[in-house]
């Protein structure tokens, strides 16, 4: 609100934007299907075979983080100032489900543990936003899969891993 009241008062060029679940390779750790793609890589290089969770029933739309570099920088070339968008992936889905795409890609067989460290004391259950505003000034479509997405998060861990042993 701060942006808009910029916009407001003095003219600042501000463009406001709700930046739904984005994920990818480089994408850190903190982030729910970068540690489940971490975890599995590290179980791939020895570690003992447990991928600890949080809350596997949130939905989410996920949206590759390269496809969101492009929405932003659509945003500031065909968005007017003073607007707020929506900017989101095409794909719905439970963290479970993201969860299980990724332990689709391995061999190694896990045990899922829920971490009570891992649950958010307030969590919003689902996140599915609409983005048409934003398509309607800009035409951006998602080009990247959510299992192409995830499928290039695990082999960036897989790589920085084993470049770091």
């Amino acid at each position: 609100m701060l942006a808009l009241q910029y916009f407001l008062s003095w003219g600042l060029r501000t463009i406001r934007t709700r930046a739904f679940t984005h994920c990818g390779p480089g994408r850190g750790e903190v982030f729910a299907m970068s540690s489940f793609a971490k975890q599995i890589a590290e179980i791939e290089n020895g570690r003992e075979p447990i991928i600890r969770v949080g809350n596997l029933d949130s939905m989410r739309t996920l949206c590759d983080v390269r496809d969101m570099v492009k929405a932003y920088w659509l945003l500031v070339t065909k968005c007017p100032p003073g607007a707020v968008y929506n900017i989101g992936g095409a794909e719905h889905m439970t963290i479970g489900k993201a969860l299980n795409m990724l332990l689709s890609m391995t061999t190694h067989k896990v045990t899922i543990e829920i971490d009570p460290k891992r649950m958010r004391p307030s969590d919003v259950t689902m996140q599915i936003p609409d983005i048409s505003k934003f398509v309607s000034k800009t035409d951006w479509q998602p080009e990247f899969t959510a299992e192409r997405t995830l499928r290039d998060m695990l082999f960036w861990w897989r790589k920085k891993l084993r470049c770091e042993s």
